[in-house]
């Protein structure tokens, strides 16, 4: 580690010898889209930079995040969702985190006095428990249709995902914050909702979906991205020039190993090396991008072998995999997402 302006690394380094691992904690940190890591988070010192402690407890299993922001450098980038501690830089200028549910403060007092309404709407009936993250009006106009605060989080979801409404609001999401139709009936309201846990569920890789990354592969991804090797042992040591160290040791993307693939035209094998690759990538499913990434392309870049200092572990190769059909799923959504969308304005 190296001294900063906002980082002593010495200092730091002494703390958490005296303290121990157990002042701190390993968390999985969404780093960038469909990448998965592991970090210690440590609230005593600024090993990490920005430890957001006021955020922190709202992270807890069975309370997905939403992730957006009011403007994008690249345009308009659809929301994430994810179950784990996420970076700051996930969207690439930044993003805003917002919990399906907010959790009590550290000193067992809640963020605002419940109602009946929250428990009506799905919230914990223990008053200290989690609570619904909504505004009146979205409580008022649940509690109208008679769904709950799950029903509108994935119908969000759902709506920001589907390609007709980026088309026909790119204007406006140019300038703010993505404006969401709310249906007029709890039967589209929970339509959609289904649609976004099926999409929430995709994009995030810590949530296993069946028929995507099961051992039995729905008809339509079979044989996508699988790992062929031209001998009987897989080389994993990606060596494409994917990534190279930039200024500052900043990872740059490279141009990497990109061939036609052998279903012909509509897809391409990713090479890691000469003799391996993953074949038969739609190329739609290379192009995708999300949070302004090129997704699949920037996953490679930082696993090339000169930076990661070693090969891919067969886990890591089968990852993947499971990314390049998880991406494909996602598209597959998209004619039902725009249906949706259609029905709720």
């Amino acid at each position: 580690m190296r001294k900063t302006g906002r980082f002593d690394a010495v200092q730091t380094r002494r703390h958490l010898l005296l303290r121990g691992l157990e002042s701190g904690e390993f968390v999985r940190l969404h780093y960038r889209p469909f990448d998965v890591r592991w970090l210690f988070w440590h609230r005593e010192t600024k090993l990490v930079e920005e430890r957001r402690e006021d955020f922190r407890h709202h992270v807890a299993p069975g309370n997905p995040l939403l992730a957006v922001v009011r403007h994008n450098r690249k345009g308009f980038t659809e929301p994430m969702v994810m179950s784990c501690f996420p970076s700051h830089h996930l969207i690439e200028r930044g993003a805003n985190y917002f919990p399906l549910y907010l959790q009590p403060d550290d000193d067992s007092t809640i963020l605002r006095e419940p109602t009946q309404m929250d428990f009506d709407l799905g919230g914990n009936s223990n008053p200290s428990g989690p609570q619904p993250n909504l505004t009146d009006f979205a409580r008022e106009y649940l509690a109208g249709l008679k769904c709950g605060a799950e029903d509108l989080f994935f119908h969000i979801v759902a709506v920001l995902h589907a390609p007709l409404y980026r088309e026909e609001n790119a204007g406006a999401l140019r300038q703010d914050w993505p404006r969401v139709p709310l249906p007029k009936t709890g039967k589209i309201l929970k339509a959609g909702a289904d649609l976004g846990r099926q999409l929430a569920a995709l994009l995030d890789p810590e949530t296993p979906v069946e028929g995507v990354t099961s051992l039995k592969v729905r008809a339509d991804l079979r044989g996508l991205g699988e790992l062929t090797a031209k001998g009987k042992t897989p080389d994993l040591a990606i060596v494409a020039r994917w990534g190279y160290a930039g200024q500052g040791g900043v990872t740059m993307p490279g141009p990497g190993m990109v061939k036609s693939g052998t279903r012909g035209e509509g897809f391409v094998d990713i090479h890691l090396n000469e003799t391996t690759r993953w074949k038969d990538v739609p190329a739609a499913v290379w192009a995708y991008t999300l949070g302004g990434y090129q997704v699949l392309k920037k996953w490679l870049s930082y696993r090339e072998s000169a930076l990661l200092g070693r090969p891919l572990t067969g886990d890591e190769a089968q990852e993947f995999t499971h990314h390049i059909r998880r991406i494909a799923a996602i598209l597959a959504l998209h004619p039902q997402l725009d249906a949706h969308y259609q029905a709720s304005v």
